[in-house]
């Protein structure tokens, strides 16, 4: 299905009743997509009781709006009940979106003896819609809501505002491996200016359209900027680190030999510091380790190798013998 069949469906439908009944209809069914937009999760949600009083009266008698279900992904599970078996929700954000605009609401409140909740819709029977906002103007009720989710399966965070359930605005964003975006979503997506940061501190500031990187530059941890058209940095001409740049350089005997001022991470005696945000290898145990001591999988982007041939070596300790101790030629 594509947007312009959904367009056209709803189009149909405001063609072919009142204004009254289409814009009752609209506002029944933009709960029902407001509702499993916001329990992805929960596959009740997904299912409408086409004999509930409120859908057969509301919904149901609406002149197309069984066309716009089926072209949304809905189908018929039995001769009660109609599921959203869509592979993807765009179609339903889509429409919720359209719908919420011609009837001007972004929440409905649905009672039934004094008290009926947005769950009633699905599993309920009779109840009445009152709309909160039927005096103002769809662009008064088009409003930003500030949302923290936490996704127990993935461990991602979002913590910003959103907009007919799409993440919205200035927000931030982070991916279960630790990496966090903050900037400018639209409909979900990186648009606008946003930066990603990095575990290791690093950060690449870009500037986005529909979630491509149309430019955009590293920045790593210290403040060095990346250029990869004249990469000048720690060459042979000029060995300096960066901290030595911009700081100049030290005395004999304490001259850096990282960038880092405060030193390189202490490392168990005779592993390898395999960088920052990699942690240490252990060539005997053939295993990596964060700096904590904790087991990490092998980093994608170097082979072992190139670590025995590249990276810092933590030697074995010298032992300290004392006057009383016999040492063997």
């Amino acid at each position: 299905m594509s947007i312009d069949h959904i367009t056209t469906a709803i189009e149909t439908i405001t063609h072919s009743n009142s204004v009254e009944t289409y814009q009752t209809a609209f506002k029944v069914l933009f709960k029902l997509l407001d509702n499993m937009l916001s329990n992805r999760l929960d596959t009740k949600f997904r299912k409408i009781n086409k004999s509930n009083k409120l859908i057969e009266s509301k919904l149901l008698k609406c002149k197309g709006i069984l066309s716009l279900l089926s072209t949304l992904g809905y189908e018929e599970v039995d001769y009660a009940t109609l599921e959203y078996a869509g592979q993807d929700f765009e179609p339903a954000g889509y429409a919720r979106e359209a719908l919420g605009s011609i009837c001007g609401v972004d929440n409905l409140e649905l009672q039934a003896d004094g008290q009926t909740s947005h769950h009633d819709l699905h599993d309920k029977g009779s109840g009445s819609i009152t709309d909160r906002s039927s005096n103002s103007s769809p662009q008064k009720h088009r409003k930003s809501k500030h949302s923290k989710d936490i996704d127990i399966f993935s461990d991602e965070q979002y913590d910003g505002e959103t907009k007919w359930g799409w993440y919205e605005g200035f927000s931030r964003y982070q991916f279960p491996n630790g990496v966090v975006y903050e900037g400018e979503f639209h409909k979900g997506e990186f648009h606008g200016n946003g930066t990603l940061i990095y575990p290791n501190g690093g950060k690449f500031k870009a500037r986005w359209e529909r979630g491509r990187m149309i430019d955009g530059e590293y920045e790593y941890y210290d403040g060095l900027m990346y250029n990869s058209e004249n990469w000048d940095y720690c060459q042979s001409h000029d060995r300096r680190f960066y901290t030595e740049i911009k700081e100049g350089l030290r005395p004999a005997g304490a001259t850096l030999i990282v960038n880092d001022p405060a030193g390189p991470p202490r490392i168990p005696s005779g592993t390898y510091d395999a960088g920052v945000g990699q942690g240490y290898y252990d060539p005997r145990r053939d295993q990596f380790f964060t700096y904590d001591g904790e087991e990490i999988p092998a980093p994608e982007d170097m082979s072992t190798e190139w670590i025995l041939d590249n990276c810092r070596y933590q030697p074995a300790e010298i032992q300290d013998l004392t006057d009383d101790e016999t040492v063997i030629p």
